[in-house]
């Protein structure tokens, strides 16, 4: 009796651990790819035939592309800084320019409201710290 027991109680914990890794996850990834000095023209998926870039391309054909978006400012760390807070590149430029923090203490990144959300954030490369 006591073997089936456990028989029982190890079966139950392999179906729920296989139920819960078959579950699909919602949530879909979010990925923000930025460089610097890329125009939308040069891209395969964008239409440029010079140079390929099948992975980005590949990229693109799987996920949400924007089509209509601008830099926020003609150097790196405020362009950075308003992809990440959503902020017009006027409101905290002159911090960066006297040496302090570019993003105000109050501004919100995105890497705040999707942790909010649940998700796991990560920055890899160029960054300016924004916190």
């Amino acid at each position: 009796v006591a073997a089936a027991v456990w028989l029982a109680a190890a079966a139950c914990c392999l179906l729920g651990v296989a139920a819960a890794a078959a579950a699909p996850n919602s949530a879909p990834n979010v990925v923000i790819l930025m460089g610097d000095d890329l125009g939308y023209g040069e891209l395969g998926a964008f239409g440029a035939r010079a140079i390929a870039t099948p992975r980005l391309d590949a990229l693109a054909a799987q996920g949400a592309r924007f089509t209509r978006a601008y830099a926020g400012y003609t150097v790196c760390a405020p362009s950075r800084t308003a992809l990440m807070t959503g902020r017009h590149s006027g409101s905290f430029l002159k911090a960066n320019l006297s040496g302090t923090d570019i993003a105000p203490g109050e501004a919100v990144t995105l890497a705040e409201v999707l942790e909010g959300a649940g998700y796991a954030t990560a920055v890899y490369g160029k960054s300016a710290p924004l916190k």
